[in-house]
């Protein structure tokens, strides 16, 4: 995952543990490492601890691939959460920035759903990204779901 080596080298100050559980594939475009990026990227910046400390898991669900993505951070607001949940905002209710739309846009584009809250006990985020897995013995070629570029 060359996005987690990329915020490795960028905040060498944070944790980044990564965990691979699976060796199926997802088909998606280059956009989804901007998506996980904006993840690995806010789990660092929001977190106002000395040494963020940040895990990725990767793994096989029943035909998808779930990449998880939590932190030790103060966790995420209520209403952040509710504004990616229903994609909607109002005049008292928005998002402060357009970084968890983006995720939610891309991982939805490809067929896939996007879940963000606050840890057990408000300890930290937790970020869930679900996309389809490319099936046993299927081809990349056969998968109409945008470019063919891999990620696992």
């Amino acid at each position: 995952m060359d996005v987690i080596a990329t915020h490795r080298k960028e905040y060498p100050d944070a944790a980044f543990d990564a965990r691979i559980e699976t060796d199926r594939w997802v088909c998606a475009g280059t956009e989804l490492d901007v998506a996980i990026a904006e993840l690995l990227t806010n789990a660092v910046k929001h977190n106002p601890g000395s040494t963020p400390h940040v895990d990725v898991t990767v793994r096989d669900d029943d035909g998808w691939i779930e990449i998880g993505i939590t932190d030790d951070g103060p966790g995420i607001e209520e209403m952040e959460q509710r504004v990616v949940t229903t994609g909607s905002e109002t005049a008292l209710e928005h998002g402060s920035g357009l970084g968890l739309w983006l995720v939610n846009w891309i991982v939805t584009q490809y067929g896939g759903s996007f879940k963000i809250s606050s840890r057990d006990g408000g300890d930290g985020t937790a970020a869930t990204v679900r996309l389809p897995a490319i099936e046993e013995g299927e081809s990349v070629e056969s998968v109409e779901r945008g470019p063919t570029v891999l990620f696992r």
